[in-house]
């Protein structure tokens, strides 16, 4: 007897949870958030979901430390691009829901939304034509450096996906622009390698489907890195303090699975990531003698101390 695709799918959802050990007794292996329903690793203690409320406030102050130490490290300056969506001929206005405003002029700040159809297919497929962008982009510019005789890569420090109002989804990318010092000397690379890449952005975002890239603020006075990390982190907690509130872009669920993207070259030298950032409350908890001692390599324990105590990442490195 045949049985129904909704009876599968609970079948094998009752194998993941309770499965049988090698002496054929049941033991149960993962336990399910009292919240959303989703089931939970047998080590994990709580939901990690950005959407879940129980943890938003969590994964947002998170993000905001990763960004400040991450781009603290960075030591030189920056300057933010905004990879828009497009117009409303590609993505219309829903005329129903600002109906009520009678004649106006069609922004996110009235309430005014696109249509949902177009609205959930454009933001579906962003964060891949993001990527083959960003790709496309990041070989542009490469390879106009290798043609100028120098032989060294570049990269984005961050990106970050926000929800605006209307619906749709937009990216900010930090590009490095060195420091004073090598603007004196002439050997800015970054900063030369950051303008051919935002160009490279400029020209094919239409191909991809993404709006207007402003290319202005390369050649305006670039700001330390540690400040738009401070920029960057308001689009997940705003106000400072007691009064700090976490925003839409948190809790939404149109914003990308990887909200915000930090650059290996960065991570390598700070250990600061959302997984050790974890680790170091389980750490925490071990240390006041709540919790058992974590099983991890003893290499990966003193990254978690670094960002736990503070330390100088050397501590990790050393022998």
């Amino acid at each position: 007897m045949s049985r129904s695709a909704s009876e599968v799918t609970a079948s094998r959802r009752r194998r993941a949870i309770t499965r049988p050990d090698r002496s054929g007794i049941e033991y149960r292996s993962w336990r399910r958030c009292e919240d959303c329903g989703r089931p939970l690793g047998a080590n994990a203690h709580r939901c990690q979901r950005r959407t879940w409320p129980g943890y938003s406030e969590t994964w947002a102050r998170d993000q905001r430390r990763r960004l400040f130490e991450n781009l603290g490290a960075y030591g030189g300056r920056a300057v933010m691009l905004t990879l828009t969506p497009p117009g409303a001929d590609v993505l219309p206005w829903d005329e129903q829901i600002c109906a009520h405003l009678g004649p106006h002029k069609h922004t996110g700040q009235l309430g005014c939304r696109i249509e949902e159809r177009y609205a959930d297919s454009w933001n579906q497929s962003a964060p891949e034509r993001a990527r083959q962008l960003n790709r496309v982009a990041k070989q542009r510019a490469d390879r106009e450096l290798r043609r100028r005789g120098i032989n060294e890569r570049r990269g984005k420090l961050v990106h970050a996906w926000e929800h605006q109002r209307r619906d749709a989804v937009h990216q900010h990318l930090l590009i490095g622009m060195g420091s004073e010092t090598q603007d004196r000397w002439g050997t800015n690379i970054d900063a030369l390698w950051g303008r051919l890449y935002a160009e490279a952005l400029r020209e094919l975002a239409p191909r991809y489907g993404f709006g207007f890239v402003d290319t202005r603020p390369l050649y305006s006075a670039p700001k330390p890195a540690r400040e738009a990390a401070a920029y960057l982190s308001g689009y997940f907690i705003s106000g400072r303090g007691k009064k700090a509130a976490i925003t839409e872009t948190v809790q939404s669920r149109v914003v990308p699975p990887l909200v915000v993207y930090v650059s290996p070259k960065l991570t390598r030298q700070t250990f600061c990531t959302m997984r050790n950032l974890r680790r170091g409350r389980r750490l925490f908890m071990y240390r006041a003698g709540v919790a058992e001692r974590p099983p991890w390599p003893e290499r990966e324990l003193l990254e978690v101390c670094v960002v736990l105590d503070r330390l100088p990442p050397a501590f990790a490195r050393a022998p």
